[in-house]
């Protein structure tokens, strides 16, 4: 709960934008849930191409095409620009803000954080908010229509809905087993990447103090053990990656071979008509796409409820107060400045 408190940030920034907010989501909802039916209208143009009707085969041709026409460049066009009006409008406010407060910071911050993460937060940690946003609400119209395939597959018969349902558990098994240890691996090349940015700025910065000390070359080892650490993470995630796609793509290779066999028995049998069988078969890899996603999703929640935590700390001052100085203005300002003790 403590985690969702932190995505009202969003809505701070974007308080005056809730209708386009809406229109978004609307958008996004036409250019997805429409396509379900193309696929159907493509199965009746084969079946009067396999009748060798052709006036029919270029009526329901023309249906199917108009529809993805109007999905993916009519309301594509719109839902793209809306988008990035969004994101831009955030990534920038926050950015601003981000800076002003970075720069009321008290010079204790940066002994105790450093520039280098301060730099990672400003740059990074906006970045990737509204592309999760935009995430959840993709992930939620590819739900439904994998809902209405579910209805549609049960109403032709049990087993065929039951295989699907199946097929849906199996990929989220192995996706829930994968995600969180790549996700924690993820953490870990976080905690590092900011250490390694921490340490590159501040010795790029001081880079002639430390020539003239005569101590580059630890330093460098310094890095090169940052670095080794960054990159021993790097190569844990990338293995269990390989891994993952491998074994879920041959689950899934698999499952959907039952799948489509048992809806062709249901065609041959007269159960379903060409178009159905169709539909079905062009879908199924609609679940395993949203089921990945849903695991990709919760990933991600977490990065992101990171950065918005990261920004919030200094946006709201949770960790560190303004800088304050005193109102009054001195004139005639003549003499010297001595340093005692130091």
């Amino acid at each position: 709960m403590k985690k969702l408190n932190y995505f009202k940030l969003i809505f701070k920034y974007l308080n005056k934008d809730k209708f386009k907010i809406f229109i978004y989501i609307l958008l996004v909802l036409s250019t997805h849930v429409p396509v379900l039916s193309a696929v159907y209208f493509w199965g009746k143009a084969l079946e009067y191409l396999l009748q060798n009707n052709l006036n029919m085969f270029l009526f329901y041709l023309l249906i199917w095409i108009g529809i993805y026409i109007m999905c993916y460049t009519v309301l594509q066009f719109f839902k793209d620009k809306l988008y990035n009006y969004l994101e831009i409008k955030f990534t920038k406010n926050v950015s601003i803000d981000l800076y002003n407060k970075i720069d009321k910071l008290p010079a204790i911050a940066f002994e105790e954080i450093g520039v280098g993460e301060f730099i990672n937060r400003l740059h990074n940690d906006t970045d990737r908010v509204m592309s999760l946003l935009s995430q959840l609400i993709r992930l939620a119209c590819k739900s439904l229509v994998i809902v209405a395939m579910l209805v549609i597959a049960f109403k032709v018969s049990w087993i065929l809905g039951l295989e699907i349902v199946i097929f849906s558990f199996v990929m989220g098994f192995i996706s829930s087993y994968f995600f969180p240890k790549i996700k924690k691996t993820q953490e870990h090349i976080k905690e590092e990447s900011d250490a390694y940015v921490k340490k590159a700025t501040e010795n790029i910065t001081g880079i002639r103090e430390i020539k003239a000390l005569g101590i580059k070359h630890i330093i460098e080892s310094d890095i090169k053990n940052v670095l080794d650490e960054l990159f021993k993470h790097e190569k844990h995630i990338r293995n269990y990656e390989t891994i993952y796609y491998a074994l879920n793509n041959l689950i899934y290779f698999i499952l959907n071979a039952v799948i489509v066999y048992t809806a062709a028995k249901f065609f041959v049998d007269g159960k379903i008509v060409y178009a159905m069988f169709t539909m079905i078969e062009s879908y199924i890899w609609r679940v395993d796409e949203v089921v990945e996603s849903i695991s990709d999703f919760g990933v991600n929640f977490n990065k992101v409820a990171v950065s918005l935590k990261r920004i919030d700390e200094l946006v709201n001052n949770r960790i560190y107060d303004d800088e304050k100085f005193g109102d009054k203005e001195l004139k005639k300002t003549k003499g010297y400045i001595e340093f005692k003790d130091i």
